[in-house]
This record gives structure tokens, C-alpha cells and sequence, in this order.
């Protein structure tokens, strides 16, 4: 049987409080947390962002554009010419 050996002491004890606190072994924390990661990156992104992105601009509309034009003399209207 294989064993799973962390070298990073932090890592390890980070492991063991997880485990202890789920009541699992240090072995079963880690196949959690993996298969975690590896159902979040097959999720399809591209379809998230997608979805994302038409809740933001059903949101936050697209202003339709103005008739008026912003050139110099709408500009110096502003400041009342000066």
C-alpha cells in the first residue's frame, strides 16, 4: 500500500486539522479535497462566464446611443463658453 507523504510541514498540519475537525483521516481529507478541485475544473467556464455575463448586461443595459454629437462646441456649452 502507498502512502501519501507531504514535506511541507504547514501543509501537513493544515491536512491534520481539517481531518480532525470532519472527523476523517488525513488520507480521505485529501481525496475530498481533490475530488472537490477536479469537479470545479470540469465545470465548463466558457458557459459560466457566458451566463454571467448576460446577468451583468440584462443589469447594467447598454446605454442607447445619443443623437447629440460631443465635439468642441458642445464642450465649451458646458462651461458656458468661457
Amino acid at each position: 500500500m502507498a502512502s501519501l507523504y507531504i514535506k511541507d510541514s504547514e501543509t501537513n498540519e493544515r491536512v491534520s486539522r481539517l481531518a480532525t475537525r470532519l472527523g476523517l483521516s488525513k488520507t480521505e481529507a485529501v481525496r475530498r479535497a481533490i475530488d472537490a478541485l477536479e469537479q470545479r475544473s470540469g465545470d465548463d467556464t466558457l458557459a459560466r462566464a457566458r451566463d454571467w455575463l448576460a446577468r451583468f448586461d440584462a443589469r447594467f443595459p447598454t446605454p442607447e446611443p445619443r443623437e447629440a454629437t460631443a465635439d468642441k462646441a458642445f464642450f465649451d456649452s458646458l462651461s458656458g463658453d468661457l
